[in-house]
């Protein structure tokens, strides 16, 4: 809906929280330009100056540019417009659907554009019709109070028609832990295909949950185990873990068969989180790409789960808090989110020491913590050691675990071993291959060390997986275009990752531009490398090294760097042996 001068006291308030909402989002947190690109164009707009928002001033005001810019030769706010677009098409596609009004930067403008949603404006899916034997039926206290009475709430299909905004949702902080309870997988119009994909997914759905070790799993058919969630429930003053049913249903309407998945949050009685998916009439094993395709949505890297105790546990001292930010992309380029998570972490498996799931989250952050020490010229053996010990700690707990397998995968890469890392990785991608930020993450491993004949396809499935037109999965793609001297496609491909807080991006657009010939440009790109990084022109190599990039493939950047005004000092013959 395009903007009007008429806003209300009301929608003024409602548009301010959205804006609040997704500047505190992952994808808006990490990138201090959307944010004020965004903040700028919303508040000139419902202040009543839109007609001053003109690329001119969002070059001023935004970007800093001199009184001499000139948008015609400088497109800094064109390609920023672009990417704020994508980001917002990436937020209100992930968790945003649900907002009370939604915020869009129309195409050929950059004036925003306000849509009020309606109340419950998403239409419910088909009840799933379950029997009343396999009902649970349990007792939760809301708040605890000596007046609350226990509310019955049953986990059926009754739960799956609601359809209320979730970022509502607001409880208060507690210690506990999470829970899902699996419904039976039904067959909503008893289509017969749809009847054999039910009964085989319901087969695997339950394990490859368990399998991810994250969350505790309960298959709501299973009596023995339902009645002792029950009475755990009941034993408690309050409820204290998040508790969570999952409701699937396969459905044919106009002859094409579809499987559709809702989460709801059982202390709030709201769908946290619902999918629809059309089934491929040529996959070979459809029941099993459907589960690992749930599950990776669930619980993987950049989960609906993981993504929602960040919201919820985000700034509590929760150990749910450091847990949830863990699993998230932004720990692998954040710096100070990986010394908040450290410390974390280490409390927890101090006081948890039991806890596989901890023991593997603090291995890999070790790992990004002894990245981001080389990259600063500190010494990174200390969390190199400290990565490999909790590794094997995870691994004495739950060996198998989706988490524990990215720790001991990564550990193995760290120590070059990549025999072992490529089984671990055949491994993980063979039983979590749904988890298109994992498919990234191994992606930007084999890439590194020169690889690239496995790892661009399967960063491009992973960026493919994630339905985004931007991410760090395009810094891969920019990195093998530039080893083959394609300059103008990896300076496309770099300005898709869609953050600039991340060392490495300005490192590669300032290499980049300087092989263009756009020296003012590579040097404004050097100048946040060395604000992100002080100093980097001595840490040059022995960051490579670190990361076991072979030298053929980072000399050219370092080449690059130099046109671009860094003064990298050449490496020592010490340097060559990996430390």
């Amino acid at each position: 809906m395009p903007y009007k001068n008429d806003l209300d006291a009301t929608k003024r308030e409602l548009i301010l929280d959205e804006l609040a909402r997704i500047s505190n989002s992952e994808l808006f947190r990490n990138s201090i330009q959307a944010r004020k690109f965004l903040s700028y164009v919303v508040h000139e707009t419902i202040e009543g100056r839109a007609s001053r928002i003109k690329s001119y001033s969002i070059g001023l005001e935004v970007f800093g540019r001199p009184s001499s810019f000139d948008a015609s030769h400088d497109p800094i706010v064109r390609t920023a417009a672009n990417r704020l677009r994508a980001t917002l098409d990436k937020y209100y596609s992930d968790f945003g659907q649900y907002s009370p009004v939604i915020i869009s930067l129309p195409k050929g403008r950059y004036v925003p554009a306000f849509d009020f949603q309606k109340p419950n404006a998403v239409e419910p899916l088909p009840p799933v019709k379950v029997p009343m034997q396999q009902a649970i039926i349990f007792e939760p206290r809301i708040e605890k109070t000596h007046e609350s009475p226990w509310l019955l709430i049953s986990l059926a299909v009754g739960l799956a028609a609601l359809s209320l905004i979730w970022l509502n949702y607001t409880p208060k902080p507690h210690q506990g832990k999470t829970t899902i309870i699996v419904q039976p997988v039904s067959a909503v119009n008893q289509n017969p295909e749809a009847v054999t994909l039910a009964r085989a997914t319901a087969d695997q759905l339950v394990n490859k949950l368990k399998n991810y070790g994250s969350v505790d799993v309960v298959d709501a058919s299973d009596f023995q185990a339902a009645s002792n969630l029950i009475e755990s429930q009941k034993k408690k003053a309050a409820i204290e873990d998040d508790l969570f049913s999952l409701t699937t249903a396969y459905q044919e309407h106009n002859e094409i068969l579809s499987v559709s998945w809702r989460l709801i949050d059982l202390r709030s009685q709201k769908v946290a989180w619902a999918a629809q998916e059309n089934i491929s009439q040529t996959a070979s094993n459809k029941a099993d790409d459907i589960a690992n395709t749930i599950t990776s949505k669930l619980l993987g890297t950049e989960g609906v789960v993981p993504v929602l105790l960040d919201r919820l546990y985000g700034n509590t001292n929760d150990a749910r808090q450091c847990l949830s930010r863990s699993q998230r992309q932004a720990l692998f380029y954040d710096d100070n989110l990986q010394v908040d998570i450290q410390r974390c972490l280490e409390d927890v498996v101090r006081t948890q020491p039991e806890d596989s799931e901890s023991w593997a989250l603090l291995s890999l952050t070790y790992y990004n913590s002894g990245r981001t020490a080389a990259s600063l010229g500190n010494d990174p053996s200390v969390y190199d050691q400290k990565q490999h010990a909790t590794a094997d700690r995870a691994r004495d707990i739950a060996p198998t675990s989706f988490l524990t397998l990215q720790a001991l995968m990564f550990a193995a890469y760290a120590d070059g071993q990549f025999d072992m890392f490529d089984e671990i990785r055949r491994k993980l991608l063979d039983q979590f291959g749904g988890d298109p930020h994992l498919k990234i993450r191994i992606g930007h491993a084999l890439a590194a060390i020169g690889r690239f004949d496995e790892a661009l396809p399967l960063v491009k499935t992973g960026i493919d997986g994630s339905q985004t037109t931007i991410g760090i999965g395009f810094l891969v793609q920019s990195y093998y275009a530039y080893s083959k001297h394609n300059y103008e496609e990896a300076l496309n491909l770099i300005q898709r990752v869609g953050t600039d807080d991340y060392y490495m991006i300005p490192l590669m657009k300032a290499a980049i531009l300087a092989q263009l010939g756009q020296t003012e440009k590579s040097h404004e790109a050097k100048a946040l490398l060395l604000k992100l990084r002080p100093g980097y022109e001595k840490n040059f190599y022995f960051d490579f090294l670190h990361k076991k990039v072979a030298p053929e493939y980072f000399e050219p950047i370092a080449d690059g760097l130099r046109k671009a005004g860094l003064d990298i000092i050449p490496m020592k013959p010490s340097l060559t042996v990996m430390p």
